[in-house]
């Protein structure tokens, strides 16, 4: 009888959290929120840099993420070291990177 007790009290707060979540999704952003542009030119340099180094970390999550940065922005300059990448030795890195090629 506790089990039920407690998996009903469980479905009930699940509910009440996903309909709170549904509600907060579909609230816009005020109007007195501003917006700036940004030079994204400008930025592209320094990007790739950081990118370049991302794919060279020690650290493999940092690898990992990088290649799919490659991936997702076509950076093809950047195949080679994706394809030194399918041989890491970490398992989702040599994933992403042999799934990028």
């Amino acid at each position: 009888m506790k089990n039920i007790l407690f998996i009903a009290i469980l479905l009930c707060f699940g509910a009440a959290g996903c309909a709170s979540q549904a509600q907060t999704e579909t609230v816009a952003a005020p109007a007195s929120v501003q917006t700036t542009s940004v030079r994204i030119q400008s930025l592209k340099p320094r990007a790739l840099v950081i990118l370049e180094g991302a794919l060279k970390s020690n650290n493999a999550y940092l690898r990992n993420h990088a290649v799919e940065v490659v991936v997702q922005t076509g950076r093809k300059e950047f195949l080679p070291q994706v394809v030194k990448l399918t041989t890491d030795p970490s398992v989702a890195v040599r994933f992403a990177a042999t799934a990028a090629l």
